[in-house]
């Protein structure tokens, strides 16, 4: 694509851009973006070339995508260290009171569960 840029300006009617709109939040994507891939591909309808630009928007599309999965998995690993970190804090600044280490056990898991079913019901609430 030239660095050189042409302004160019069209009408959308209502139920056209509600379609860009949902195609860029599918792509994830500003809508600005939306629109240009929207535009090239029906300037590659027209003269030939959508299959050449599919395959670049597959491969971007894919790299995004692990991208995405590459942080979130960051995100899962740093969860469970902290998770692990606070339990064995807890279960160490427990034992150190001189209660039943089985009967501690049991209340730091009760309560682990119930914490955990908070956050999860509270995820749940936020689609």
């Amino acid at each position: 694509m030239s660095a050189r840029r042409h302004l160019a300006s069209i009408r959308l009617t209502g139920d056209q851009s509600r379609l860009v709109n949902e195609f860029a939040n599918g792509l994830g994507v500003p809508v600005y973006q939306a629109r240009i891939r929207i535009f090239e591909r029906g300037l590659g309808a027209i003269f030939g070339n959508e299959k050449d630009q599919t395959l670049d928007e597959l491969a971007l599309c894919l790299t995004e995508t692990l991208a995405r999965l590459e942080r979130l998995e960051r995100i899962c690993d740093r969860t469970l260290y902290t998770a692990a970190s606070a339990y064995t804090f807890a279960a160490h600044a427990a034992h150190k009171g001189g209660t039943n280490p089985t009967q501690l056990n049991e209340t730091l898991s009760q309560a682990s569960m119930d914490a955990y079913r908070r956050q999860l019901e509270a995820a749940r609430s936020q689609k």
